[in-house]
């Protein structure tokens, strides 16, 4: 939630905690072995409600469940051809995320780690008095029989509480190079409700989804016509996490100033070399197949001074290379996963420049 304080989206809504369904202050992450430590920042659940109600009030009329079906570019107008009317205007700014059909047109600038997936499959339990108190943003602490085979990578679980008598969980691999089926994740699921006693429960509600993680960042050109990615379409999310919220919160009012001053967009929200950075990143997690070094890997990330900046992608080369000079002295696998997985990522970048230059 702090990455909201002091923005213009926090300023339109008078305070941030009006966008939220539910807030937790007390947040824990659960290592391999069960062992609770406490994240120091507050953990939001948006609320969807709040923010139609905000677009609402934001703009002249606001189309919801509404498909695009073409966009069209006559002289500066762009004609937008959807699923209910057809609407004219000076600016479409394709805002569909991963399932995006490309109506945005926009200049490749930077590569990621195109190809990596996050998935994930959750379920919102109604049931009697629950008994959880605290929010487990990452629980790393149960051990499936695939994963130990490696067969599948680890998984951790969200538990949020949303009442005494409802709880969201989901389990989630973080990320992957192909998709885990959602059928492995909702039998991990069905186990961990088993341990947390919530196996009884009514579901009200399912989440699953495949999500790429990061992509390739976009640049708006002024002399290119005025129809543009933005978010997940632009590559904006984090190559390493999927992380997104803060960074278009805080490209919004750039991209908006962009348009009316006829000046370049770029949608990478950091510098080149932290971009590369966090690819480097989502290859070396994508390496590990063992839960209690991933599970390790993350821990120590939470527990460097300025993991909340590397996660909202608001972190400066030089903080972030401190950052990660003191990640690696802390972290207990440094050779056997984080050195042997820069060596292998070097010689992946080494191989793929021959590739292209032949």
């Amino acid at each position: 939630m702090d990455e909201l304080k002091d923005t213009w989206l926090e300023n339109a809504v008078g305070s941030s905690s009006n966008l939220f369904s539910n807030v937790w202050h007390d947040v824990d992450f659960i290592d391999h072995e069960g062992n609770p430590s406490q994240i120091s920042k507050a953990y939001g659940r948006i609320d969807g409600t709040a923010i139609a109600t905000l677009a609402r009030s934001l703009a002249d009329k606001v189309y919801l469940g509404v498909k695009v079906l073409n966009v069209q570019e006559i002289g500066i107008t762009i004609n937008v051809v959807t699923s209910d009317e057809p609407l004219t205007a000076r600016f479409f700014i394709d805002c569909t995320g991963h399932t995006s059909k490309g109506f945005g047109n926009t200049v490749t600038t930077q590569e990621s780690a195109t190809g990596y997936i996050q998935s994930f499959y959750g379920e919102e339990i109604q049931c009697i008095k629950h008994g959880i108190k605290r929010a487990r943003l990452m629980d790393w602490s149960m051990a499936m029989p695939e994963t130990e085979s490696g067969k599948y990578p680890p998984s951790f679980a969200y538990v949020l509480p949303l009442n005494d008598n409802e709880v969201f969980i989901e389990e989630t691999v973080l990320l992957s190079e192909t998709r885990v089926p959602f059928k492995i994740l909702r039998q991990r699921l069905e186990q961990r409700k088993f341990s947390l006693q919530l196996n009884y429960g009514h579901i009200s509600r399912k989440e699953l989804y495949w999500l790429p993680m990061g992509g390739t960042t976009r640049t708006f050109q002024p002399s290119t016509p005025r129809n543009i990615c933005f978010g997940a379409s632009a590559g904006m999310g984090h190559d390493a996490t999927g992380f997104m919220f803060s960074s278009l919160v805080n490209h919004a009012p750039i991209l908006t100033k962009c348009l009316l001053e006829n000046s370049e967009f770029s949608s990478c929200s950091s510098s080149t070399i932290v971009k590369h950075f966090n690819v480097l990143g989502a290859f070396v997690l994508k390496e590990i197949k063992d839960r209690r070094q991933l599970s390790s890997f993350l821990k120590t990330t939470f527990k460097t001074p300025f993991w909340f900046e590397f996660l909202t992608q608001n972190i400066s080369a030089l903080v972030y290379v401190f950052n990660m000079m003191l990640f690696a002295y802390h972290y207990e696998y440094r050779f056997s996963v984080l050195l042997v997985g820069i060596i292998k990522y070097v010689g992946y970048v080494i191989r793929r420049k021959i590739k292209c230059r032949n």
